[in-house]
């Protein structure tokens, strides 16, 4: 007989653990039109102050970068090897969805190390298909040549020999914290409105989170006309000049703080 019957690899059952999500909590991010105490000109119509908060979500994430392709073989057995070619990885960015981490000493590692998992479709598999397979990758960005990840049966499958050639692959990026932003609360804003003898004209505008087409709220401002400084709410603003046509201001306090 030949084939599977001499065969000396290995399953091992045994699950991995996503890195897609960390346990990073959300925070509160603000967007701004503006920078605190730097002067700026709008024009009547414009937006003095434009605010929009966003809720920044954490996750982890890595990449491996094969930079040539690579030949994965295999063979069942150690004496006089016949090797056959499991396929071959394209040089290419790959993502990292999974990890293992191994505590104690093993035959894989040799002691307690962590591999990440490269998703990968080999020679002959459906690419329309999830990846059948996940290459381990370690944290200096090498394949090993030990063993691979069967994410159907989830197994680690420890071939009797496998040849992984050559193995050049690099992170491109240590694991890393990315952010995604979602809308907050609503998005406001301050438009100049003119000036008269009489007095200095601000429109407040706030729109919900999902409809910025037109507010769904506005509330008409009157300030004296000769003010230097006039605040609303949490917003102080100095300024310099106010005309029918213009207005020249600085922002010195807005009370938006974003979380650390």
């Amino acid at each position: 007989l030949i084939g599977c019957a001499k065969s000396q690899e290995k399953w091992i059952p045994l699950k991995v653990t996503p890195i897609a999500e960390s346990n990073i909590p959300d925070k509160l991010k603000y967007q701004k039109n503006y920078v605190l105490n730097q002067r700026k000109v709008v024009h009547i119509g414009d937006e003095i102050i434009k605010v929009k908060s966003v809720m920044q979500h954490t996750y982890a994430h890595a990449e491996v970068n094969i930079s040539e392709n690579i030949d994965v073989n295999l063979a069942y057995t150690k004496e006089k090897p016949s090797y056959r070619k499991l396929g071959n990885i394209t040089a290419n960015i790959y993502p990292i969805k999974d990890k293992i981490v191994f505590d104690e000493k093993n035959e894989i590692t040799g002691s307690g190390k962590t591999f990440y998992l490269m998703p990968w479709v080999p020679e002959g598999y459906s690419k329309e298909l999830p990846p059948p397979y996940g290459i381990l990758v370690s944290e200096d960005g090498l394949i090993s040549n030990k063993a691979i990840y069967d994410y159907y049966s989830q197994t680690l499958w420890l071939p009797t020999l496998l040849a992984v050639s050559p193995n050049t692959s690099k992170f491109s990026g240590e694991l890393a914290a990315s952010t995604i932003s979602g809308t907050g609360s609503p998005y406001y804003a301050l438009v100049y409105a003119g000036k008269n003898n009489v007095s200095l004209n601000i429109t407040y505008k706030e729109y919900t989170a999902d409809n910025f087409a037109r507010p769904s709220f506005f509330q008409d401002l009157t300030y004296e006309a000769n003010a230097k400084q006039i605040r609303f709410k949490n917003f102080i603003l100095q300024i310099h000049e106010a005309t029918n046509e213009k207005f020249d201001y600085s922002v010195i306090e807005d009370g938006l703080v974003d979380e650390i």
